[in-house]
C-alpha cells in the first residue's frame, strides 16, 4: 500500500517509508487540475534515492516535459517510445 500526499508538493517528507522506493505523482491531477511541483518531488526523490514516476496524461509534451524536471519516466514516455517504433 502507498501514501498519499494532497497539495501541490511534499514539502514535509513525513509519509515516506524507509521501505518506499517510487513516489508516483499525477499532474496536472484528475479532476482538479492542480499542479505537482514536479522538480521539488525530483530533488525530493534524489535525496532519498526514489523512482519518480509522473503521470500527466492531462497536459502536453509542448507544455510539461517531466522527463527533464526531474523524473525518471513517464507514461507519455512509453506512449512517445511505442509511437516512434511505429514510424
Amino acid at each position: 500500500m502507498g501514501t498519499v500526499f494532497r497539495g501541490p508538493s511534499p514539502k514535509s517528507p513525513r509519509g515516506l517509508l524507509r521501505t518506499t522506493k517510487m513516489l508516483f505523482i499525477e499532474t496536472p491531477a484528475n479532476p482538479t487540475l492542480i499542479l505537482t511541483d514536479i522538480r521539488a518531488c525530483g530533488r525530493l526523490c534524489k535525496e532519498k534515492e526514489l523512482l519518480l514516476v509522473v503521470d500527466n496524461t492531462f497536459s502536453s509534451p509542448v507544455v510539461q516535459r517531466p522527463l527533464e524536471l526531474g523524473a525518471e519516466t513517464s507514461p507519455e514516455f512509453f506512449r512517445d517510445s511505442l509511437f516512434e517504433m511505429l514510424l
